[in-house]
């Protein structure tokens, strides 16, 4: 989390952009968001027991373009 914060700093203050909020109100936002989306991938991780069950589950990983 300390990574997020320091690149919003540096990021803000390097390219001259306006602070729109305080780091308090971005890292409520920032901690849901990455702990949905760490458990959103234990859940997918979960339902896949063999390599071969995942073409079946997500059979867009299959298509070749």
């Amino acid at each position: 989390m300390m990574f997020v914060t320091v690149l919003t700093v540096l990021a803000t203050q390097g390219f001259a952009l306006p602070m729109l909020g305080d780091y308090p109100t971005l890292l409520a936002f920032i901690v849901p968001y990455i702990l949905s989306c760490t458990f959103f991938a234990i859940t997918l991780s979960s339902l896949i027991y063999r390599r071969e069950d995942k073409p079946r589950m997500f059979p867009s990983d299959r298509l070749h373009i």
